[in-house]
This record gives C-alpha cells, structure tokens and sequence, in this order.
C-alpha cells in the first residue's frame, strides 16, 4: 500500500508539480521518506544539497501552522528524488 501512494504522489508531481505538497498527507509520508534515505545514506542532507535554496523557497510557499517550511522542504526534496528520471 506505501508503495502504490508513493507512486500516486510521483504520477500526480509529474502533472502538477510540487502542488500536491499543499496535502498534509503527502508532506507527512514525503518527509518521513526524506529521514529514511537519510538515514540509510541513499542522499545528502538537503542542507548540503546544491539546490537547497530552491527546496527552501518551495517550504516557505507551502507551509502551514502545522508543517515548517524546513519539513516541506525535505518532502519537496523526497519528492524530486523519487520522481526523478536520473
């Protein structure tokens, strides 16, 4: 089941961009995703990340009360990562 909603997560960014992360959900699983490529050395931090200014401005312009700008912008990160074609 995790694998088909990452999969719906990657067909939808593929559509609309980083628009799902408006989605508490999505954020929820993205950055828990994040933590665990983290956590088995898969990434580099995003605060290492060549293009962290960018995942900063997506945080700040989808955060809410209840997600930081700096857990979006990890999930934004998860996001690019599992969409990617690279």
């Amino acid at each position: 089941m995790y694998i088909q909603l990452v999969r719906f997560y990657a067909d939808y960014y593929s559509k609309k961009g980083f628009g799902i992360l408006i989605s508490g959900v999505a954020i929820s699983i993205l950055s828990n995703l994040y933590k665990n490529f983290l956590r088995d050395g898969s990434i580099i931090s995003i605060d290492e990340h060549p293009n962290k200014e960018k995942y900063n401005e997506i945080g700040l312009q989808y955060q809410t009360d209840k997600y930081s700008a700096e857990i979006v912008s990890q999930s934004a990160y998860a996001l690019q990562l599992i969409t990617s074609t690279d």
